[in-house]
């Protein structure tokens, strides 16, 4: 019974919650995800939607076979994608009390590849509604880019604030182009000629309210990651 129950469909309006075990194997996480796909084929429709794994700590390579057999078993085009990490299945939260004690990793930084381009603008204030910037490069705001302001870049885009309004990496088809901020919610994003909108609640989950974020594309799908593991 507890193989069966390892994985668990949750739908919402901006898409799909895949929960998963942490206590059981990866192995066995792979094959309850594959008897429940086929299961509810019905239920999924063709159609666009993001999909979040919750519940357990994934690597990139784990996460694509995931939604490789989430590929593989519907007609479903996956336009975001995102882990949200360790928790249980009922996704229930510990408060530490006086005599708890809390282990602190050492963070984990991560390397992205990316566009060789020097080429960067630097912008020294927040953007308010109505503002744009188009360069021929890579953009790096110091501030906040606020709901009705824009980033069109031919390179990257990093945010040192807040991306609230909407960015355009890599918009001339330069690969590897990516976009990264202290608080990642953006109205819209573009990665090249791919596009995606993000959950309405994305940044409530711990995770991501409290990292630096950035969005990539692998495989033909916009990715959204922590810039450093805590």
């Amino acid at each position: 019974m507890k193989k069966n129950n390892s994985v668990i469909f949750k739908g919402r309006k901006d898409g799909i919650v895949v929960l998963l075990d942490r206590d059981v194997s990866f192995v066995d996480i792979k094959e309850a995800l594959s008897t429940k796909m086929i299961d509810a084929k019905g239920f999924f429709r063709d159609g666009k939607t993001a999909i979040t794994f919750k519940g357990r700590e994934l690597s990139e390579s784990q996460e694509q076979e995931l939604l490789d057999i989430v590929a593989t078993h519907t007609d479903l085009s996956i336009t975001f994608a995102q882990s949200v990490g360790a928790g249980s299945l009922s996704e229930s939260r510990i408060t530490p009390t006086e005599d708890a004690v809390v282990e602190e990793k050492p963070p984990i930084m991560r390397t992205i590849e990316t566009w060789g381009e020097n080429r960067t603008l630097y912008k020294m204030e927040s953007m308010r509604s109505g503002q744009s910037i188009k360069y021929e490069g890579s953009v790096i705001v110091i501030g906040d880019v606020n709901p009705g302001a824009e980033i069109i870049a031919e390179g990257n885009v990093v945010v040192l604030g807040k991306l609230l309004g909407m960015a355009h990496a890599g918009c001339s088809g330069v690969p590897n182009c990516f976009v990264a901020a202290i608080r990642l919610q953006p109205v819209q994003l573009r990665i090249g000629d791919k596009i995606t909108y993000f959950p309405k609640n994305f940044a409530k989950d711990d995770i991501y309210s409290r990292r630096p974020l950035y969005a990539y594309v692998r495989d033909e799908q916009i990715h959204v990651a922590p810039l450093m593991q805590l």
